[in-house]
Order: C-alpha cells, then sequence, then structure tokens
C-alpha cells in the first residue's frame, strides 16, 4: 500500500552519538543566470544568507556552539555545482565570502570553454582568493577551445594556489600539453576521466540499495528550494524548505515529512523491486512521487 501523503515522526537530528543532520552538514547550490544577467535565479545575498543562518543552526543542533561534538565541524563545504556562470563572478564570491566566515570550504565546477569566454570574470574570481577547489570540465562534444588558452587558463588556475580536479576526456588533457605540464606537476591536480555528457547523479543500472550518507547534503535548487539528494530534485515530497526561510522552519528543523532521513542515510531507500533495470535511486524517485505505490 502506498505511504505516500503520510506524514512520518519529524526525525530528531540531535540525539545520539552519531546526530542525522551530520550527512547535512555541507551545501551543494546549482545556480544559473538571472534574467538581466547579473547575478543568480536565487540572489547571492539570499544563498550567502542561507549559508551563515544555516551555519549558526547546524552548529547548534550538533552542540558544537557550547564545544561539544567538535568533529562534525571538519570537512564541511559550500560547493557551485554544474557548470557555473562565470560570467556572474561578483555572486560567486559573495557566496564564497559568506562561506569562508562560517568556516567552511569553498569549491565551484567551471565549463572549460566558458571561462575562457569570460577571462576577465575568471580572473578576478582567481583573485579575490575565496575558491579552495575548482573542476574544470571539458566535454567530449563541446566544441574545442584554443589548446594553448585552455593550457595558459588551467596553469593560472594552480599557479594562484587553488586545487583543481580536470573533469573529461584524459586524451583531451594530454593533447592540450598540461598531464606534462611542471606547473601542473607541482601543484595539487587531480583527474576526474569522463567520456560522454550522459553521465548523471543516481544511475548505476539494477542492484541492492545502499546508503545514502555518502549522497547526502543540503541541495539548493535555482528556485531556492531544498532537497536533501540530486536525485530528488523537483519532487515535492523530497523538498525539505526553502533558502528564505530560517532553517529551524524546515524538515530539517522538525517540519513533518514522508522521507524517513535517518533511515535513508544509514540504510538506504526501501524500494520495490525491478522489473525495469532502473536504479535504486531512480525507483525510489518515482515510489515518492507517487507514480509507483511503495
Amino acid at each position: 500500500m502506498s505511504t505516500i501523503g503520510r506524514e512520518r515522526a519529524p526525525v530528531d537530528f540531535s540525539s545520539g552519538a552519531q546526530p542525522t543532520v551530520q550527512w547535512f552538514k555541507s551545501i551543494a547550490v546549482l545556480v544559473e543566470v538571472n534574467g538581466a544577467g547579473d547575478d543568480f535565479t536565487v540572489p547571492a545575498d539570499a544563498l550567502a544568507s542561507f549559508v551563515g543562518r544555516y551555519d549558526i543552526w547546524y552548529k547548534d543542533v550538533v552542540g558544537a556552539a557550547s564545544g561539544r561534538r567538535l568533529h562534525l565541524l571538519y570537512h564541511r563545504e559550500v560547493s557551485l555545482v554544474g557548470e557555473v556562470p562565470i560570467e556572474c563572478a561578483s555572486s560567486i564570491v559573495k557566496v564564497g565570502l559568506a562561506s569562508r566566515a562560517a568556516g567552511m570550504g569553498f569549491s565551484v565546477t567551471v565549463e572549460l570553454r566558458r571561462a575562457l569566454e569570460h577571462q576577465a570574470a575568471f580572473e578576478a574570481l582567481l583573485r579575490s582568493r575565496v575558491v579552495r577547489s575548482m573542476g574544470i570540465h571539458h566535454r567530449e562534444d563541446a566544441v574545442r577551445p584554443p589548446d594553448d588558452d585552455a593550457r595558459r587558463l588551467i596553469e593560472r588556475t594552480v599557479e594562484s594556489g587553488v586545487e583543481i580536479g580536470m573533469i573529461g576526456p584524459v586524451h583531451y588533457f594530454r593533447s592540450i600539453g598540461v598531464l606534462s605540464s611542471g606547473v601542473l606537476n607541482a601543484g595539487n591536480v587531480t583527474v576526474h576521466p569522463r567520456s560522454g555528457a550522459g553521465e548523471r547523479a543516481g544511475s548505476g543500472g539494477d542492484g541492492a540499495s545502499e546508503a545514502c550518507f555518502s549522497r547526502f547534503r543540503i541541495w539548493i535548487d535555482t528556485d531556492g528550494s531544498l532537497y536533501p539528494c540530486l536525485g530528488l530534485r523537483g519532487i515535492a515530497s523530497g523538498r525539505l524548505g526553502s533558502v528564505h526561510e530560517p532553517p529551524g522552519n524546515t524538515v530539517l528543523g522538525g517540519r513533518p515529512t514522508v522521507l524517513d532521513l535517518g533511515r535513508l542515510a544509514r540504510v538506504g531507500p526501501a524500494v520495490s523491486p525491478s522489473t525495469t533495470g532502473l536504479s535504486p535511486c531512480d525507483r525510489h524517485r518515482l515510489e515518492i512521487s507517487g507514480a509507483v505505490e511503495t
């Protein structure tokens, strides 16, 4: 029988040696440019405000504000994910400064060609020194930028002290000379091989459910909605709240939800057997959306 629409009891996020809220200590932000082209669809000021308010709430809930569970403050990060509109460098810096003020790392992922098209904005972002790590992405199906320009931009990023991950086909990065670059070999660089543009989170064929903790964080959608993972984006039942309300008024603050966040973090989704080859993540999305009965 379907459980969709039936509210579960609120999760106690602060109890126990391993409070559930620990899986939401980091924030991932999906950003896109607004109609005027000068900010994000969720303004950078609103995102920066949320980061600050969430940091205060998180430290209070886990006990870090009173000196307890300080280990839950380690490795927290705010990430701008997807192909970040580098032309909005001032907006990126605002979010980065708020992250730094909260003691959180700050990372962005940029598309290589877009960074070259807006190189002045990219240089301004590097000069701000708010970015701790950066993913530089080149899709195999993208128009190839001039090799020398691409290599110099990557080297300039490393020289500025940013840890980088090069995302894309290894043969491309080899062909532009960065894999043999002395600048990169002296820096902190990771290569994330990818071939093709169709990869997405949550796929992986049929198989057993896995704990969701590695995918859980606060995901902020381009309209300001909050979700526990990327796979539930756009599903009303998976929405935790909004950046425009206090964290204490969201699901994380105790608002009832059909999601058993504690169980999902530790065990994974309890989904019906698949006859279609869908992954557990995809089946979970369908089931909580009401498309199929649990």
